[in-house]
């Protein structure tokens, strides 16, 4: 086309220029109101700015060090730095999304992530969503004013809005949802495979935005749209041309989602295929997650999708729509009945249903039928499913009344309307009327929320009515479409947010500002430890994540916890047992703890002994032994024999055994106190507990050294920064010659609680070659040195005496591979979740290494589907088989 030709038709064309520029307007107006409505947490100079926490201020230490790697030529895959390692892919899915790795890696200050820098970033991503919708909309033929109501509503809706509070992966997750649906319609009425292509890459925009739980709600929105389209068509067009229809809709969608977010799902794959680790949720058992923990609605809830933030308890239940939008759904659920709007009133029934939770027996079935249901902590989240078709059917009702006249209708829906505000109105009064007596009840706290709610939703009402009493007089002029547009913004997007989303106490300093004394803390704690890899167990508040990760600190046991909750079930399950297991830092490598850590008031005063495991009590220092008694039983004797030897009790001093006793079945273990006899007084420093039968378990229930109680806790003395040295703090790597095998949970379990990691490995399955130990085993049998310690790679020294395991603390993630003397050797998982390599006796060097060629293969995919589809796109235009039904 000529540039004279283009100029004529949108200038020389008068009307049209201003319904472009109009048109143009209306979009900035949508992408600008996110900035304008969060002003306070990006504008002022940042001691004046306001900081949000939240989720994403523990993502700042990775972020920081997986931006820096990258910048470095590094391409980082694994994390050495928090807890126990894990995939860099596995908690952070953005990794891979291309908008924000390119806007990240230049927000670096000092290698470290700013907050003022996360928060643009999320402000950005409500304008990008808000667009979006705007453009969706549009593209419905619905007109201006339908896609502003819809823009604005879907960056300022109440539940998107909440997630202001730091929820930043769900932010990314949905900005990108609009345009995967626009391209969808368009793909459906077309039949363009072209646009069914964009259409799969913004579903994988939305899968890479980084929020597994709020992915699973848009796919199960497009799951609902697959059925219920498929139902429509084949009723209106037949079988055959029904399969047509949604093979060109859905199949390129599928495959271009798959190419674009292939590096995770690649990873995914091979996580899987490869003997994934369980995941598990830190809150407790999978089976009460969902039916006793927080976050499910209630129906007392609905009412406060009309009032904004009535309900002052848990965030996961605010609701507020606003009122214009809720309204005007109203209208085009009752009077609109095409199958564009019967889609989205399929959404709207399916979300009240799933948020409501436990409130409905319904959602027993649903835990067993829908899948991925039983996952979901805060099952009220559904009600963004809720959100979003309100807002879509308040764009048709906007559309509706604004296209052409419908009197009676209106006359309706005015008369309801005025119903409404006087029962909003006695209620305002009622509360006013308590308030001014001080009568208890309705505003029984924090009164101003009541009030301040009632008195909004009635004016919001009164404008609804003025805008129907415009419309049933045919003045559907651009004075009355900007009055709409006006309400819905001063509802959403500036009553809405700065006076109900955001309470003040959300607000902080800087949260990512490193001071000059954090940095000299984080440099001593280097030095305290020769800059040796050794975990840290703090809270946030003595070391903040950012500043650890870049002096490449160990530090575990964040306050917040969320990225704790990828980890492998094993690693929870001793984690929720720490009280019960004081050797549980020990596995982990925790060299130094703060004070006010309860682990070091954990203790131990019953074992449980399987399938050759050994236990140990640490008695702190040399002590002269005179008696020894137990209280022991094995709770299944089928096949024992009386008096056959099941178990061993051994006294050990300096890693040597000096006394040992035989336990056998009917005489010391017998349910009973039963006194071990010794030929001499003893000097230990530790008793040794060991199993020596395949079969039974034996119960330790109490140990009496000297008549007094015996109990195993946490050694330590004080250190450096108000620190206490873990006296008993096994390296990253460390060498056992003792391995148990226990593949039943209950016998595993017992056994994880009491086991002495420095002399027994536990294994779920049995390595090659595996032999039941026999008696006590004093010392590890060997020892390894740490060469080097670095992102995806760990060489070790060992010199083993005999043939035994290096243990290494970090998880066995896929990717992982071992060398040993640079001959590739299987990888066992000690505890079902710690790198583990079995060793011949002699000097070896083992290296550990972290790869996965599939990621970076799909690296490739990406770039080379996404270049693919620009040039498809360009070529489809021209071939009609491809560009659909209909031109253009």
């Amino acid at each position: 086309m000529q540039w004279p030709k283009v100029i004529e038709r949108y200038i020389g064309d008068k009307p049209r220029a201003i319904d472009t520029l109009v048109t143009w307007l209306g979009g900035l107006m949508v992408a600008v109101l996110p900035f304008l409505q969060h002003w306070l947490i990006w504008f002022p100079d940042r001691d004046n700015r306001r900081y949000i926490y939240g989720d994403f201020i523990e993502h700042f230490g990775p972020r920081s060090y997986i931006y820096q790697a990258i910048i470095d030529g590094r391409l980082p895959l694994w994390d050495p730095y928090k807890e126990t390692g894990l995939p860099t892919l596995d908690y952070l899915f953005d990794f891979f999304n291309p908008l924000i790795l390119s806007i990240n890696l230049f927000f670096l200050e000092d290698g470290l992530m700013r907050s003022h820098a996360a928060q643009m970033n999320m402000v950005l991503h409500y304008s990008i969503g808000g667009l979006g919708a705007y453009l969706w909309v549009k593209s419905l033929g619905m007109g201006r004013t339908a896609a502003v109501v819809m823009g604005v509503f879907w960056s300022s809706c109440g539940f998107m809005l909440i997630k202001s509070a730091g929820h930043d992966t769900m932010i990314h997750t949905t900005a990108w949802a609009p345009y995967m649906f626009l391209f969808l319609d368009k793909a459906r009425r077309t039949g363009s495979l072209a646009a069914s292509g964009w259409a799969g890459v913004f579903l994988a925009m939305v899968f890479l935005g980084g929020h597994p739980q709020i992915f699973y709600y848009f796919s199960l929105m497009l799951l609902i749209y697959g059925i219920y389209y498929a139902v429509v068509f084949c009723r209106l067009k037949g079988v055959e041309t029904a399969w047509q229809i949604m093979w060109r809709t859905f199949a390129p969608m599928a495959l271009m989602a798959l190419l674009f977010a292939s590096p995770q799902i690649l990873h995914s794959l091979g996580s899987l295929l490869g003997g994934g680790l369980a995941r598990v949720y830190p809150m407790g058992d999978l089976g009460d997650l969902v039916l006793t923990g927080k976050g499910h609605s209630e129906f007392r809830y609905l009412p406060y999708f009309l009032l904004p933030r009535l309900e002052r308890g848990y965030m996961e239940t605010y609701l507020y729509a606003g009122v214009l939008p809720l309204i005007f759904g109203a209208v085009a659920v009752y009077y609109l009945h095409r199958k564009e709007e019967g889609y989205w009133k399929a959404v709207l029934i399916t979300g009240l249903v799933l948020m409501m939770g436990n409130s409905m027996g319904l959602h027993k079935v649903l835990i067993d039928l829908l899948p991925g249901y039983v996952y979901f902590r805060c099952v009220s989240r559904y009600m963004m499913l809720v959100h979003i078709a309100i807002g879509m059917l308040a764009a048709y009702g906007v559309h509706w009344l604004l296209s052409s006249p419908h009197a009676p209708q209106i006359h309706t829906v005015r008369r309801g309307l005025r119903i409404l505000a006087a029962i909003l109105a006695l209620v305002l009064l009622s509360a006013l009327a308590l308030n001014h007596f001080g009568i208890s009840g309705l505003v029984q706290h924090d009164s101003h929320y009541v009030l301040n709610a009632f008195s909004a939703a009635l004016v919001l009402v009164g404008a609804v009515w003025l805008i129907l009493q415009r419309v049933a007089q045919n003045r559907r002029g651009p004075g009355l479409r900007l009055f709409i547009v006006l309400v819905v913004i001063l509802d959403l997007g500036f009553f809405h947010w700065p006076l109900t989303a955001i309470e003040r106490h959300d607000f902080y300093p800087d949260p990512s500002r490193v001071t000059q004394k954090e940095e000299d803390l984080a440099r001593q704690m280097q030095k305290t430890v020769n800059n040796q890899p050794v975990r840290y167990h703090l809270r946030d508040e003595f070391i903040k994540p950012s500043v650890a990760y870049k002096h490449g600190l160990l530090v575990g046991d964040s306050k917040l916890g969320y990225l704790n909750r990828i980890f492998s079930r094993p690693f929870w399950e001793l984690r929720w047992r720490t009280n019960d297991n004081p050797r549980f830092i020990d596995l982990l490598g925790v060299g130094y703890i703060e004070p006010k850590k309860d682990v070091l008031k954990s203790f131990r005063t019953s074992w449980k002994l399987v399938r050759g495991s050994q236990s140990a009590i640490d008695l702190q220092k040399p002590t002269r032994l005179r008696k020894i008694a137990i209280d022991a039983n094995a709770p299944f004797t089928d096949g024992l024999k009386p008096g056959e030897t099941i178990a061993w009790l051994a006294l050990a001093r300096n890693h040597k055994i000096v006394a040992k006793r035989p336990l056998r079945w009917g005489k010391e273990i017998s349910g009973a106190r039963v006194s071990l006899d010794l030929p001499a007084e003893f000097t230990a420093d530790e008793i040794l507990l060991s199993s020596s039968h395949p079969r039974a378990l034996v119960d330790i229930n109490k140990v009496w050294l000297n008549d007094q109680p015996a109990a195993d806790r946490v050694r330590y003395e004080p250190a450096d920064m108000k620190l206490c040295k873990n006296l008993r703090a096994l390296p990253l790597a460390f060498f056992v010659q003792r391995a148990a095998v226990m593949e039943p949970d209950p016998e595993y379990l017992d056994a994880l609680t009491s086991v002495d990691p420095s002399r027994c490995v536990l294994f779920r399955k049995a390595p090659a070659g595996y032999q039941l130990p026999g008696e006590p085993t004093a010392d590890a049998g060997g020892k390894t040195e740490m060469v080097s310690f670095e992102p995806q790679r760990v060489e070790l020294k060992v010199k083993a005496r005999n043939t035994g395991y290096v243990v290494m603390s970090q998880t066995a993630s896929f990717g992982w591979t071992a060398r040993l003397d640079g001959n590739k050797v299987p990888i066992y998982r000690a505890y079902g979740f710690l790198c583990t390599v079995q060793v011949p006796p002699g000097d070896h060097t083992l290296v550990f290494s972290y790869d996965e060629p599939l990621v970076k293969a799909g690296l490739v995919l990406m770039v080379l589907s996404f270049i693919g589809l620009i040039f498809f796109s360009v070529w489809c235009r021209r071939i009609p088989w491809c560009r659909g039904y209909k031109k253009g």
